[in-house]
């Protein structure tokens, strides 16, 4: 009987399609599993930490947000449904007001949802970011190595508190559960010369909130180094410590010119082999032995891309161009960065035979200089299947974004009529009437 029942069970429809979300899962590459698990973050679906592994809980994460939005729970997402996912995250990001903060206080980098924590105070050793009721409280702490080493740490992080999960590793240490009828959620990393972390603290009914923004932090954050705390971390030109301050620059006007719109099917970008010699790789970001102050972004731009960008900010020393070969991605993590570009000052770059489309044209229009060698595309960033009100809030943020960086009215309207399907390809007329190759690069 028992040898019965296991046969069913292997044979069964969910272990086969378990089986084949694992290996439809490990045929993306490892960014695209990290930023796949990321987005379920997000969407309240997944509650590990990113890693990019194949298991239990991404699969069951999969499959609940496919019952979610009613298509066949098989674990294996198609084109459009990936697009879908990555548009219901974004949609998020931005309620959430999710920003990559250098908390130099706290020696942490970290994704915070500022939107929601608009009241910000000094903390011991680091800041405390809350909520305007005060009971959603975000705190990020440094504790030098005279104050204990990482296991005492986490051992005390235990005590007068109901955990209910924890874990403790040479780098970090994750302790959560509830304290006095609260929700908590605290990591701390080791960084060298003492422990960088941060603690969220919630009620009952910030449940669901409370739980994706820890994770959504937990998963992207890292220690800012003693070094870069000391010089005020303005080497990297990086936002102002436990804020993220977004210039607006004045744009002088300019005749508007009307030319033919005529949508171009969308083509995808090649990305560079991992394994040729001459460049170091953080994420889709490549920074290059033979090009000094040059970054390239290769691949979707993800929930990672804000912190892979800092990462390798400091690897290049004084960065002065970003390429671009991109087919595009999350929207808010786009904009993140097209804000960081814009606030250094950088050029960018899309060389000939690369193609810069979606939400990577943000980052392009945010350039000091651009120039497009290669394609450049925009289209609608919503499809079908997400209801008009709910992205108007992205749509907002994208227009917002045009006007900060003097993105011309001809540009917004190629965007907004071309549908998501298809993608509106600049012509070299276009590139240089709009002024969109700008500057003497």
């Amino acid at each position: 009987m028992l040898s019965v029942v296991t046969a069913f069970l292997v044979s069964s429809p969910v272990q086969a399609d378990f089986q084949q979300s694992q290996a439809w899962f490990e045929r993306l590459s490892e960014n695209q599993r990290a930023d796949l698990q990321g987005n379920l973050v997000l969407l309240a679906h997944y509650g590990g930490m990113v890693d990019g592994q194949f298991g239990a809980n991404t699969y069951g994460a999969l499959v609940r947000w496919q019952q979610e939005v009613k298509v066949r729970p098989d674990g294996v997402l198609t084109t459009p449904q990936l697009d879908l996912l990555n548009q219901m995250a974004s949609q998020v990001m931005s309620d959430l007001g999710m920003s990559l903060v250098e908390d130099l206080d706290g020696h942490l980098a970290i994704m915070l949802p500022t939107g929601l924590l608009t009241q910000q105070s000094k903390g011991s050793n680091g800041t405390i970011y809350q909520d305007a009721s005060g009971e959603f409280v975000a705190e990020t702490f440094w504790r030098p190595s005279s104050e204990g080493t990482l296991s005492q740490h986490y051992a005390a992080a235990a005590v007068g508190r109901n955990v209910t999960y924890s874990t403790l590793r040479a780098d970090l240490y994750v302790v959560t559960g509830t304290a006095n009828g609260r929700y908590f959620y605290e990591m701390v990393h080791a960084d060298g010369g003492g422990a960088a972390g941060f603690r969220f603290t919630y009620p009952e009914w910030q449940r669901e909130t409370g739980g994706v923004a820890s994770v959504f932090a937990a998963s992207y954050s890292m220690p800012i180094t003693g070094q870069e705390v000391a010089q005020g971390n303005l080497d990297l030109g990086l936002p102002a410590p436990s804020s993220v301050e977004f210039a607006t620059p004045s744009t002088p006007e300019r005749p508007a010119i009307v030319a033919p719109m005529t949508p171009t099917p969308k083509t995808k970008t090649a990305v560079p082999d991992s394994n040729e010699e001459g460049f170091r790789q953080f994420g889709n970001f490549l920074v290059f032995d033979n090009a000094p102050g040059v970054i390239g972004l290769v691949g979707d731009i993800g929930p990672s891309t804000p912190l892979d960008f800092r990462r390798a900010l400091r690897a290049v020393g004084e960065p002065k161009v970003l390429a671009l070969g991109s087919d595009g991605g999350l929207v808010s993590s786009a904009l993140l960065l097209a804000y960081e570009v814009h606030e250094l000052g950088l050029a960018t770059w899309v060389p000939e035979e690369v193609g810069c489309y979606s939400a990577c044209s943000f980052i392009f229009f945010a350039g000091s200089e651009r120039l497009a060698e290669g394609k450049l595309g925009v289209h609608q960033v919503w499809g079908d299947e997400v209801d008009a009100s709910s992205a108007q809030t992205v749509v907002s943020d994208i227009l917002e974004a045009f006007s900060d960086f003097g993105v011309r009215q001809e540009v917004t309207s190629a965007m907004l009529r071309t549908r998501p399907e298809d993608m509106y390809v600049f012509s070299e007329t276009e590139l240089a009437q709009w002024n969109l190759n700008a500057g003497g690069l």
